[in-house]
């Protein structure tokens, strides 16, 4: 009896001990000085980088955070373009189940997701205007800046599985005569999957996609639908079929398409016996 109550013990020790936080610091200094070659190292010749990395765990939740600097033309050529590029990127993952408590559940709740967010930003810009070379023409001295995100959402059941995604880029362009030249996008796209049976396996495919030209003031949508379906028959054959209807257009009305796409396969595992056996 004194066994089982010490274990007990033990057991509820481990229940309630507290989630640690880990931190990882990454500094990088990479130098290539122009005109070099390596035959032992793939390196891109004429080039400064400076990176700065953190990576951390939280319990089961996981974040990295990075800072990158790279300009190339070290040498400083006045004829030759130089361009500094800045990129920040940051991530995160983890369960919702276990977040804010520091005791494991007996039975996950399947309705709390796992989620994750994805950001990067990156800004190039010219160092100086070089001399000669055509740059003075509008627009040819590069400045954009370009923006990433996306966030991720999944759902796991025993027999069903549903997950939704959500991606936003945008391209801004700040170059001297190319002000309006951005695009913006969204992209949605959600996925559903059922195990009716351990054999077969049905999924659904829902894709939303919306393209903003700011220059153009016109913005181009693209819905699709796909469904597909698996089937291993028997451990030698198995049978897949995909059907989708993809629709796109425009706000302005120039162009409107619809395409349905139909294919079917049948896969057989040809086998050769052991003579020996």
């Amino acid at each position: 009896q004194a066994s089982q109550n010490a274990q007990t013990v033990q057991v509820a020790q481990a229940a309630v001990e507290p989630k640690k936080l880990n931190l990882t610091l990454n500094v990088r200094h990479e130098r290539v000085d122009p005109l070099f070659r390596s035959i032992g190292a793939a390196t891109q010749a004429d080039l400064q980088q400076n990176v700065v990395e953190l990576v951390g765990a939280y319990g089961e939740l996981t974040f990295t955070a990075a800072h990158t600097r790279f300009n190339d033309n070290l040498a400083g050529i006045q004829t030759i373009l130089r361009t500094n590029t800045r990129r920040d990127a940051f991530a995160v993952n983890t369960p919702l189940q276990n977040l804010f408590s520091n005791r494991p559940a007996v039975q996950p709740n399947p309705f709390l997701p796992r989620l994750g967010y994805v950001f990067e930003r990156t800004r190039a810009s010219a160092d100086f205007i070089p001399i000669g070379g055509g740059f003075d023409q509008p627009g040819a001295i590069p400045d954009q800046a370009n923006i990433n995100q996306s966030v991720t959402a999944e759902w796991q059941f025993s027999k069903f599985r549903a997950s939704y995604r959500l991606n936003h880029t945008l391209q801004d362009n700040r170059a001297v005569g190319r002000e309006r030249a951005d695009l913006q996008n969204f992209v949605h796209t959600a996925s559903f999957g059922w195990n009716p049976l351990t054999t077969l396996e049905l999924n659904l495919d829902v894709n939303f996609e919306d393209a903003n030209n700011r220059e153009q003031a016109n913005t181009d949508r693209n819905l699709r639908f796909g469904f597909n379906a698996t089937w291993q028959a028997t451990s030698r054959q198995t049978f897949n079929a995909v059907l989708a209807t993809v629709g796109a257009g425009d706000l302005l009305r120039t162009n409107d398409s619809r395409n349905r796409e139909f294919d079917f396969q049948w896969n057989y595992r040809l086998t050769r016996e052991n003579e020996n056996k």
